[in-house]
């Protein structure tokens, strides 16, 4: 995400996961309110199509190198 007055150097997000996440949190898919959620919420229809969007997003940057070394 782009610099402001108040983060100066940026917020290191990728705008697309920001996006996705928005739309999990119009869709009532909170993780602040997992503990409200009713059993098995994540095979619920109306969720599929973010869980795909999600696969899709992080295989779009699984090979991108951003300069972190995962711990092993």
């Amino acid at each position: 995400m782009q610099p402001s007055c108040t983060y100066p150097e940026g917020y290191w997000e990728n705008t697309h996961f920001v996006k996705l996440n928005d739309r999990i949190r119009l869709n009532s898919v909170v993780v602040e309110q997992a503990a409200l959620l009713p059993a098995h919420w994540e095979f619920a229809p109306e969720v599929d199509s973010l869980f795909e969007e999600a696969e899709a997003l992080v295989g779009r940057f699984r090979d991108h190198n951003v300069g972190l070394e995962r711990s092993a």
